[in-house]
């Protein structure tokens, strides 16, 4: 069994998620849970694969709050805390790239934010 597969089976009994090993951050992205699943980055210790599912899950639950119009002061404040918090550590720097890099703001708004943040 792989680390990250073991990860996931964790995490997602943990956290209530499908366990899908492929896009398991965008196949589990829940905007109304932004801030669990932050407290849940900031209060568990993992190795860098689980972090950076972890880290992935958070960026696509923001972006579909965004799309759903469920963003607020908090989850706002939060999101940008953690990314200015993460965004300089090379191993989030694959997520935040890819995200950056869409340009179809329609469906994926999330790259603008990044883009002001980091």
């Amino acid at each position: 069994m792989s680390k990250k597969l073991g990860f996931l089976d964790i995490v997602s009994a943990e956290l209530n998620l499908d366990n899908t090993a492929q896009d398991w951050g965008i196949e589990n992205a829940a905007p109304a849970r932004i801030k669990e699943f932050i407290e849940y980055f900031n209060t568990h210790k993992f190795s860098n694969v689980v972090k950076y599912e972890l880290f992935d899950l958070i960026v696509a639950s923001f972006n579909d709050a965004i799309l759903e119009g469920l963003i607020n002061k908090e989850n706002e404040s939060l999101f940008k805390q953690f990314i200015e918090e993460h965004s300089t550590d090379e191993l989030y720097k694959p997520i935040l790239d890819y995200w950056k890099r869409i340009t179809n703001e329609e469906e994926f708004p999330v790259g603008e934010v990044l883009k002001k943040l980091c």
